[in-house]
């Protein structure tokens, strides 16, 4: 596994890089020097008796893992913003400027408020226009008719999204690398279409089936479904949006990696006998890129999908994929990629609650199963098991991703285990019924509406059990901050314990048989 430590020790040096702010000269040095010691280090060793490369779990040399470190803290000061008067950062300004850019992002609707990417192309300097790079922040009013790859004049205040005496990771915005925006300026459209022709299709596709989920069932069941299969959870009214959160149960309508794994099961196994395995594999590979790019490539998807795609082939070919391999690895590209990731809640949350899914359930539910095969037969055992993995599944996420919660909101949700019992288990089916539904819809209306009928009672289901728990005022109750701390550090020691125990487990790797 030395792709495992190589990836785990690029995180590591990027978050150590937000606080020893070396130049980064000496960052590229290091790791310069480190690499060439790695090699003289493998040719010298790869004989002998090394502690690491001698060992089936590492297989890589001490310097190699200490020039990735220093790559994670080479691409942290690359990815700082550098003041230049081509960088859109340098004309900040409280004076209104006049700036050209095109609309890069599929727009976000509110019911406050319209936001969009956009991707500068000049501003106008003493009545001439200046070439300028750099992405930006649009706030508009709420209705706001703009669209992706419209190419905009805007006339307003640049601002900056971030302190100036900080880093960039302090932002949300900025962490996606939009370190200046605009609100509400003067806007003049100059063209339309210039944008990725791929993109603009797959925006109106997904414009497109949002408008048919809203026609297959009524209000607000409508908006739930639009937030499980596309991501759109503007639409979802406040009291059911709070509802969900306070019932613990927020993560069922929002786009997660269960949707990747959902898609990809399904294609692979219907796909494989009429292409066989590299045809199915590239169909489930490219449904998997499709999906990712319809719904938006939020960050939780960009990482179920870059696992998906890693551990695809080795689940074709019948080997056992280790799970925390590929989410390191993921994790990894998607912070090369960008670094400043690595701040972001969305990130956080869904790598820490995957990680917990991967190296805690099955252990706790392999102590429950030795504790009931003392008290039950092995029948009995078979039919509460699904049962018990639904509750040690959500007890386990919730324990990891609880201190990055706090830090938002220091309350507990006390129906969160019996919520998630709930309803749960409909998610598999609300996603095969409504999905079918939409696809049915586009091109065989009356049978879209047909589905959308049978999936419609199940997601108001949803919204019931939501409603109900979260109505008693002891549902959530608030907690003092010294229990951060404490759930800090009880995750932190559950996270390593569980993670070597995984990652040690895979020293010989085993085959598995393949599916039929």
């Amino acid at each position: 596994m030395p792709l495992f430590w190589f990836c785990l020790a690029i995180i590591i040096g990027i978050f150590t890089a937000s606080f020893l702010l070396l130049p980064f000269y000496i960052w590229a040095s290091a790791a310069l020097i480190c690499l060439i010691l790695g090699w003289f280090e493998y040719l010298h060793f790869r004989s002998r008796n090394h502690p690491l490369l001698s060992r089936p779990i590492f297989r890589i040399p001490f310097a190699l893992i200490l020039c990735a470190f220093f790559i994670g803290g080479v691409r942290f000061q690359s990815a700082l913003p550098v003041l230049s008067p081509d960088k859109l950062l340098w004309h900040v300004s409280d004076t209104p400027i006049v700036l050209t850019g095109v609309v890069k992002s599929d727009p976000y609707r509110a019911n406050n408020l319209t936001s969009a990417v956009i991707q500068s192309e000049s501003i106008e300097i003493g009545g001439e226009e200046v070439k300028v790079k750099g992405d930006m922040s649009l706030l508009l009013p709420a209705g706001f008719n703009i669209r992706y790859g419209d190419r905009l004049t805007l006339t307003g205040p640049l601002k900056q999204t971030f302190n100036t005496d900080s880093l960039p990771v302090t932002s949300r915005s900025a962490q996606q690398k939009l370190f200046t925006g605009m609100a509400f300026p003067n806007i003049q459209t100059i063209s339309y279409g210039n944008g990725s022709k791929i993109m603009d299709f797959l925006y109106r596709l997904r414009k497109r089936a949002h408008e048919i989920i809203y026609d297959l069932m009524p209000f607000p069941e409508s908006s739930v479904l639009s937030g499980i299969l596309l991501g759109i959870e503007s639409g979802i009214p406040d009291y059911l949006w709070d509802a969900y959160r306070a019932s613990g149960t927020i993560h069922i309508i929002a786009i997660s990696g269960f949707n990747i794994t959902l898609i990809a099961k399904f294609i692979s196994r219907s796909f494989r006998r009429l292409f066989g395995l590299k045809g199915s594999l590239t169909a489930t590979v490219c449904a998997i890129l499709f999906y990712t790019l319809l719904v938006g490539a939020d960050l939780p998807v960009v990482r179920a999908a870059i696992m998906a795609a890693i551990a695809l082939p080795a689940y074709q070919i019948g080997r056992r994929a280790i799970g925390i391999h590929n989410l390191t690895l993921a994790g990894a590209v998607m912070l090369i990629i960008n670094p400043f990731l690595l701040w972001n809640i969305s990130f956080q949350l869904s790598f820490l609650a995957t990680l917990a899914l991967l190296t805690l359930v099955d252990p706790i539910d392999n102590l429950i199963r030795r504790i009931l095969e003392k008290k039950i037969s092995a029948h009995s055992i078979e039919i509460y098991m699904p049962v018990v993995t639904l509750f040690t599944t959500t007890f386990s996420a919730s324990l990891v991703v609880f201190p990055v919660l706090f830090r938002l909101n220091a309350e507990l949700s006390l129906t969160s285990l019996f919520a998630n019992f709930l309803i749960a288990p409909f998610q598999p089916l609300i996603m095969a019924l409504g999905g079918s539904a939409v696809l049915f819809g586009l091109v065989i209306p009356p049978l879209g509406h047909l589905l959308g009928m049978f999936a419609w009672p199940f997601v108001a289901f949803c919204d019931q059990i939501a409603i109900r728990l979260s109505m008693s005022d002891s549902a959530v109750i608030s907690l003092p901050a010294y229990v951060f701390w404490i759930s800090l550090l009880l995750t932190v020691i559950v996270l390593i314990t569980s993670s070597y125990h995984q990652i040690f487990s895979f020293s010989k790797p085993k085959i598995i048989e393949q599916e039929p």
